[in-house]
């Protein structure tokens, strides 16, 4: 499919769409559909463009507003374009108005896009079922009916649904009418007339729902707004947290807006099979059943935050990308990176004891900047020209860069003064679309500041800085270049010079800021700036680290903030442990100043911070896995020994005192024990399977996946494989085939080899579905025994892989991602690169380049650094 950037021509808008659905048949996957669409010609012309694709076109009608017919000379539908084009014999005047009517046929789709089935297994009777439901988004409306599929197309919806009598449709706002159609066991659901959207966020959906429901604090016209939940029979009760979390977010987000949630009702509803995690589709939001549902009996309390989380995101998304929706798809970032950070701010009004914007930082933040300090990024907004192109962007820079782009402005303005300017922006554009300076002049107007001065070179540019701070005589010097995972910048990759919050800390808390009012301290008017301050004394850029960039001190600097880590606060050594780690894998630093910090905070209590310690020493172990065997030994040691100390701290077992993040903690610290074998953890992990095995005793929902991570890792045997397989195939919990191919990606088997190609093999197993491949080839990846044979199998079954996830680009772009990055090595670099080459790589060409990058940083890190770590390791006994 091609399209130019400006898309579809202008001449006809549309106003108005009529939709019915009928003759679904779930024995043959398709269905029968009527639209009829109002235009206004805004250009005199005799050809109607719309998209279309798996649509076989029945008859098409062209009349005036008074319901005269004109003329169709021909029409003709071009499946590689995705266009119909309807030719007319007369010009249409400029002014006038018309309308198209289309009966058509189209295909209930199988790949989790258009409009698809979901099959399933009843949870009361164990029957097996199916429901139906869409996901337009972002170029798939046309699958489910002819229109003008482009975000800036904006147009009102009727629409009209009908399943058989058992069934139960929903669809963007509420029900006007059901008719019962008297002797053929099927039921009309007529809905009301939509507010004004993109077709992309037009849905609906029917099978044999339930539902609970709750209303709004907040009136909306004098009445409460009703939030469902639905599910499949059998499931509804589960969605009682996610129920909770979106009634709130509503109420938060019209508030913090100033602007009342428009639409009547607002429905999420769990779809069993589902690509991604969430979709905003006016009204009726669909999800993953695991990021709406928890049983709070059975369900790991992880995935608790994660709900709360995909919901908040979601919900926000009604006033970001429904109510004001993007302009064209190059600002795709408006959506999601919005939508990301609000979500986060929900989620850390909703439950504060969470401390989510910390994690923002340890998680969100610095899976960003790892992607963009690679050559195959891109800037936030980037131009995109095909289906396939937009799929490519919903990434890490879309989201998580332009969620912390917006966290460090908002932040330099104070939140309250951004979310006026945000409110000025949504009451401006609502019902449509926007570009992002629309949103600058919104925060402009409420801060009287030049924001688009500020952020232009942060979403107009790829990558980002890091400063480099040395000292000098009356203070220090602050260098800014461009930061890339392989440390070689060119003089022409590193011409941005970007706006730089420094905001400089004296100490651990809010107020512990070194005042300046100097614009010289954020604008660099050259690479280079001096600052004066006192340099005996404690002090460290990007406080909190909310700023998007690293920051590389001299070793005298850096040695007075080791001596004062009580100054920092936990963003602060999240931020340090951070920017150390990648500074030395870009070869700007050594690997041994990262080790020596994370031994200085072995006493440290705070989740986050344990989870980047775990990130980190986890990718130097993969990243050194090819060196020499005693080097692998003695890294374990150190793992072992700083991860058993932090067990020592924190308690080997939940006490009813214990917070979420202190139970998550020791979860978080026993999983990584558990894979590097640290005894008394795996002693503690296969007592507890075994009981578990043998009927005695019921793992606790929240160690669930580190028992079978560690027992599996742990030379694991058959066995113990199939009674971890029976959990794919009969999953005990919403969560539990998620949490098993996570664990198998993670065996060893010394005794029984034949089990690691049987792991890998699941990868084409009917019973893994292609939407959960994810969870077991990244595990693969990650697990240093398992990394060639996963790369070996797939050369082995590329076009069977091929065949299974490529239906949908977004599940074959994903695996091609999370299967390959972790190698080191200029052999796997060569050997990847080779087998691609001849391949089509259309929908994943952005990432594989990515991958291959990747391996190459990965190669030059370890050739940089394998002695200086060697070497420490020997220093300190562990080798």
């Amino acid at each position: 499919m091609t399209l130019s950037h400006e898309g579809l021509p202008r001449s006809l808008l549309p106003s108005h769409y009529d939709i019915k659905i009928s003759e679904i048949d779930t024995e043959s996957n398709i269905f029968n559909g009527f639209v009829s669409i109002d235009l206004t010609v805004e250009e005199s012309t005799d050809n109607i463009l719309l998209n279309i694709r798996d649509i076989t076109i029945k008859t098409i009608g062209v009349y005036t507003a008074e319901k005269k017919p004109i003329h169709v000379k021909k029409f003709d539908a071009d499946l590689k374009t995705e266009l119909l084009s309807i030719d007319l014999e007369d010009k249409l005047a400029k002014g006038s108005k018309i309308y198209v009517s289309i009966k058509y046929a189209g295909i209930i789709q199988t790949n989790m896009s258009g409009f698809y089935r979901s099959d399933y297994k009843d949870e009361i009777t164990g029957k097996e079922k199916c429901c139906l439901s869409t996901q337009f988004e972002a170029t798939d409306a046309r699958r489910g009916f002819p229109c003008l599929d482009e975000p800036n197309f904006k147009a009102t919806f009727s629409i009209e649904v009908i399943v058989k009598q058992d069934w139960i449709a929903l669809s963007n706002v509420e029900l006007h009418q059901k008719e019962v159609i008297e002797n053929q066991g099927l039921v009309k659901y007529i809905f009301n007339k939509t507010v004004v959207m993109s077709t992309y966020l037009v849905a609906w959906a029917c099978g044999d729902f339930e539902y609970i429901e709750s209303f709004t604090e907040r009136l909306y016209n004098n009445k409460p707004i009703p939030v469902r939940v639905y599910t499949a029979r059998g499931l509804k009760e589960q969605g009682q947290f996610g129920l909770n979390v979106a009634t709130k977010s509503l109420d938060y987000f019209s508030k913090i807006f100033d602007l009342d949630y428009p639409l009547p009702k607002l429905d999420l509803i769990s779809v069993p099979t589902y690509s991604h995690n969430g979709m905003e589709n006016y009204g009726l939001i669909t999800f993953r059943s695991t990021a709406l549902l928890f049983d709070e009996k059975t369900s790991d309390t992880k995935y608790k935050q994660k709900i709360a989380y995909v919901v908040a995101h979601e919900v926000a998304h009604q006033w970001f990308g429904d109510l004001v929706t993007m302009d064209w798809w190059n600002e795709l970032w408006l959506n999601e990176g919005f939508a990301t950070w609000v979500g986060t701010l929900a989620v850390s009004y909703l439950y504060p004891e969470w401390e989510f914007f910390t994690s923002f930082i340890s998680t969100s933040l610095q899976s960003a900047l790892a992607l963009d300090s690679l050559r195959g990024s891109h800037p936030i907004e980037v131009p995109v020209y095909s289906a396939l192109d937009i799929d490519q962007v919903f990434d890490d820079i879309s989201y998580l860069k332009g969620a912390s782009a917006i966290n460090m402005l908002s932040s330099s303005l104070g939140v309250d003064v951004f979310l006026r300017g945000v409110s000025l922006y949504l009451k401006k554009h609502k019902y449509g679309n926007a570009k992002t300076n629309d949103l600058w002049k919104g925060i402009s107007e409420s801060s009287n500041v030049d924001v688009t001065k500020l952020m232009d070179s942060w979403i107009s540019k790829i990558g980002f800085p890091y400063l480099i701070v040395k000292k000098t005589d009356t203070g220090i010097s602050v260098e800014q270049n461009r930061f890339l995972s392989t440390g070689d910048v060119k003089p022409e990759e590193n011409e941005t010079l970007w706006w730089v919050p420094l905001n400089i800390s004296t100490g651990p808390n809010p107020e512990d800021v070194l005042k300046n009012n100097s614009d010289s301290w954020k604008f660099f008017s050259s690479r280079t700036i001096e600052i004066p301050l006192d340099t005996t004394k404690f002090f460290k850029l990007n406080k909190d680290s909310v700023g998007v960039y690293r920051v590389f001190y001299d070793s005298d600097i850096l040695s007075i903030i080791i001596e004062n880590i009580d100054k920092l606060s936990v963003k602060d050594k999240i931020g340090l442990l951070a920017d150390t780690a990648s500074i030395a894998s870009a070869g700007l630093g050594k690997t041994s100043a990262l080790l020596e910090l994370i031994w200085s905070f072995k006493d440290e209590t705070d989740i986050n911070i344990w989870t980047t310690i775990i990130c980190r020493l986890s990718k130097l172990a993969q990243t050194w896995f090819e060196q020499p065997l005693e080097v692998q030994v003695a890294l374990k040691k150190f793992q072992q020994e700083i991860y058993s100390h932090a067990l020592n701290n924190i308690g080997f077992k939940d006490e009813e005192t214990d917070s979420l993040l202190t139970k998550n903690l020791r979860m978080e610290i026993l999983s990584a024990a558990g894979l590097t074998s640290v005894h008394m953890v795996v002693e503690e992990a296969k007592r507890i399977f075994k009981n578990w095995e043998q009927g005695k005793e019921e793992i606790r929902p929240s160690a669930r996946s580190f028992v079978l991570s560690t027992v599996l890792h742990e030379d694991a045997s058959s066995n113990e494989f199939n009674v971890v397989l029976k959990e794919v195939l009969e999953p005990s919990s919403l969560d539990a085939r998620e949490i098993a191919l996570t664990s198998m990606g993670h065996l060893t088997s010394k005794n029984e080899q034949a089990l690691l190609p049987k792991a890998v093999e699941l990868l084409l197993k009917p019973f893994v579905p292609e939407m959960d491949v994810h969870f077991l080839s990244s595990s693969l990846a990650r697990n240093n025994e398992t990394r060639w044979l996963l790369w070996k199998f797939i050369k082995a079954n590329y076009d069977d892989l091929y065949k299974k996830l490529s239906a949908n680009m977004v599940i074959m772009d994903r695996f091609i991602k999370f299967s390959l990055t972790n190698f080191a090595s200029n052999e796997a670099y060569d050997d990847i690169k080779d087998f691609f080459a001849d391949k089509n790589i259309i929908g994943f060409e952005r990432s594989l380049s990515q991958v291959l990058e990747s391996i190459k940083a990965n190669a030059k890190w370890v050739n940089n650094d394998a002695d200086d770590v060697k070497d420490w390791l020997a220093r300190n006994k562990y080798l």
